[in-house]
């Protein structure tokens, strides 16, 4: 290949029934330029490795696949096939979604080579479950920044592609952190982010493929909450251990704040995500959904008023589950929020600013 242009990685475990469509989906692709697909065959017990090695035979000067002698896990795979990457940029696609227009690759490398402040571009995409197909996330399209990403994750990784960042000495503390996190694909867009802009096209250019063997796409609300937080805090340590601008921890912490904001209004801050945060941006959540409570008892609305009932109902049956804080006077002081007693709801709120050994909550005393 003397007009390498960019790698085609792809990680698969498990994908007999997929990774036919998607390797067809890569050798579709129409372009003016040669690219690679390194495979990542992470050690599948089912017939995955056997379809691999039929494609590897027909494009064999294409197709380069990597057979694990033992299952070594997806980021230590994906990072892995990050560094031999040759091409001056990474398209990234699992074995089990696939792409759909056959200009994909094109389009965004043609895009990358006019704009050199731009780091990566994506496109939209569809969720497939079974035969059914739904829009993906976000409609946004344009440019996007770090502080976007930071506050919602709405970039599809199977639409990604991005300059090769992994040529450097520079990556390898950055990969240290990246096979830690649980979440590979938003740590991945924050690092990029943080070299340039970014660029979602308005075309549908894949398909993410919802399936019970799936790495997240039908796991448990419950564990996918917990590895968005967890993951967070990957990225936060990350930020402060190269010494980030200020302004990236910030951009991370607001989105942190944002996640516990609708974890806080769905009544799913259980005692397992309070121990997962760390305590500075817990107090904030609690303080801002404090305030957000007190507005809405500010504007005498009898709707208001009922949606804080609720809420307090709601908070105290988490409480009353907890062990940890062992908020025992504050739970009978809860349950007078329900009779309209706002002074005692103060009180239980001051209780707990006192358990944390934080300025939890922020208020005059009368």
């Amino acid at each position: 290949m003397t007009n390498l242009k960019i790698s085609i990685l792809c990680i698969t475990y498990n994908h007999e029934k997929f990774i036919r469509q998607s390797l067809e989906s890569f050798m579709m692709q129409k372009t003016d330029f040669d690219f690679e697909v390194i495979v990542g065959e992470d050690c599948s017990p089912d017939t995955t490795r056997e379809i691999i090695k039929e494609f590897e035979q027909k494009y064999s000067h294409t197709i380069k696949p990597i057979y694990r002698d033992k299952n070594i896990g997806v980021m230590k795979n994906l990072i892995d096939i990050l560094y031999r990457a040759k091409g001056k940029y990474i398209a990234l696609c699992e074995g089990d979604d696939y792409w759909t227009d056959c200009l994909k690759l094109q389009k965004q490398v043609d895009f990358l080579e006019a704009h050199d402040d731009y780091v990566l571009c994506a496109g939209k995409s569809l969720k497939r479950d079974g035969n059914d197909f739904h829009d993906f996330w976000s409609s946004q399209t344009g440019t996007i920044t770090f502080k976007d990403i930071a506050h919602s994750n709405f970039i599809v990784s199977n639409t990604v592609v991005f300059r090769n960042i992994f040529r450097n000495n520079e990556s390898c503390k950055m990969s240290n952190y990246l096979q830690c996190a649980l979440n590979g694909d938003i740590f991945l867009s924050l690092l990029l982010l943080m070299k340039g802009k970014g660029y979602i096209l308005p075309d549908c250019i894949g398909v993410y493929r919802m399936h019970d063997g799936g790495l997240m796409s039908k796991k448990p609300d419950r564990e996918k909450y917990s590895r968005a937080l967890k993951t967070r805090n990957i990225i936060i340590e990350y930020l402060k251990d190269i010494k980030a601008d200020d302004s990236y921890i910030k951009d991370v912490e607001h989105g942190y704040l944002l996640m516990l904001e609708s974890y806080l209004n769905n009544n799913m801050l259980t005692e397992e995500f309070m121990e997962i945060v760390p305590k500075h941006i817990l107090n904030r959540a609690i303080n801002n959904y404090q305030h957000q409570n007190e507005q809405l008892r500010s504007a005498g609305s009898v709707e208001g008023l009922i949606a804080e009932r609720d809420a307090a109902l709601a908070a105290l049956a988490t409480i009353k589950r907890s062990t940890s804080w062992q908020l025992t006077a504050p739970v009978r002081l809860l349950g007078c929020l329900v009779k309209g007693d706002f002074h005692a709801l103060g009180n239980a709120l001051t209780y707990i600013k006192k358990r944390m050994g934080k300025n939890v909550i922020n208020r005059n005393e009368n």
